[in-house]
C-alpha cells in the first residue's frame, strides 16, 4: 500500500495483461496512438505525447533486446526480457512507424499538424490504422511469438531425443554428444510435424530412439568382433 493512501493497494493502480495475442495488440495499439482508453476521435499521432510514448517504447525495446542475448538457459533467467518480449516490442515499433506514414496509412495524411482536422478525419484515419497498420502488426507478432515456442519445444524435443541415446548407451552420441545419421534421420519427421503446429507422441518417438539405438549398438559390436578377428 501507499503511505497515506488507506486502504488502497498498488494493485488498485496496475493492470496485468495475459496472452501473446492481447499484449501484441495492446502495445501495437499504444505505439500507433490508438490506445483502448482513446476514442477514434481522438486519434492525434503526431501530437506531443504520443512522441513521447513512442520514445520511450523505443526505450523499452532496446533494453529487452539487449537482454535478449546468450542462450536459451540465460534468457530464461533474464525473464520477462527474453527473446518474446524483444520480438512483441519489435512488432509494436513497425505499427507505431505505419501508423504515421502516409505510405503505409493514406488517410492519416489529413492529419498533418499544419491543418485542422475535423473529428470525422480523425476517426476517418483511426479506422484505417487499426485495419493497415495495427492488424497486420498483431497478426506479424503472433506468428514471430508461435515461430520462438515452435523452435523452443523443437530444441527440447531433441535433447530429450539425445538424454534418451545417451542413457541407452548409443555409441555415437556417448562418444561426440550428439546424435546419430541413423537418429537425424529418424527424427526428421516428427521435427518437421512439430514446425506445422502438429502433434506429436513424443514417447512413442522416443521409444523409437531407444529401438534405433538398439539396433546400433548390435550392429557396432559385430563391427568391433569382425575386426577383431581380421
Amino acid at each position: 500500500s501507499f503511505e497515506g493512501s488507506g486502504d488502497l493497494s498498488i494493485s488498485e493502480f496496475v493492470g496485468t495483461i495475459s496472452g501473446a495475442e492481447c499484449v501484441a495488440r495492446y502495445l501495437c495499439q499504444v505505439a500507433a496512438g490508438l490506445p483502448p482508453d482513446v476514442p477514434l476521435h481522438g486519434f492525434s499521432p503526431h501530437s506531443s505525447r504520443d512522441a513521447h510514448v513512442l520514445k520511450q517504447l523505443k526505450q523499452a525495446f532496446s533494453a529487452a533486446a539487449s537482454s535478449c542475448g546468450g542462450s536459451r538457459e540465460t534468457a530464461d533467467r533474464r525473464r520477462p526480457c527474453g527473446p518474446r518480449l524483444g520480438t512483441l516490442m519489435r512488432g509494436c515499433l513497425g505499427a507505431g512507424k505505419a501508423a504515421r506514414d502516409p505510405g503505409s496509412v493514406p488517410e492519416i495524411s489529413s492529419l498533418v499538424p499544419s491543418l485542422r482536422t475535423t473529428r470525422e478525419d480523425r476517426e476517418k484515419a483511426a479506422k484505417a490504422v487499426l485495419n493497415l497498420a495495427i492488424e497486420p502488426a498483431v497478426k506479424r507478432c503472433i506468428e514471430a511469438v508461435e515461430a520462438i515456442d515452435r523452435g523452443r519445444l523443437i530444441t527440447e524435443f531433441r535433447e530429450q531425443a539425445l538424454a534418451v541415446a545417451i542413457e541407452a548407451g548409443d555409441p555415437t552420441a556417448l562418444r561426440t554428444g550428439v546424435l546419430s545419421l541413423a537418429l537425424r534421420k529418424a527424427l526428421h519427421k516428427p521435427t518437421m510435424a512439430l514446425r506445422r503446429k502438429e502433434s506429436v507422441n513424443m514417447a512413442v518417438v522416443m521409444e523409437q530412439v531407444a529401438d534405433i539405438v538398439a539396433l546400433e549398438k548390435r550392429g557396432f559390436r559385430d563391427d568391433h568382433r569382425n575386426h577383431e578377428e581380421l
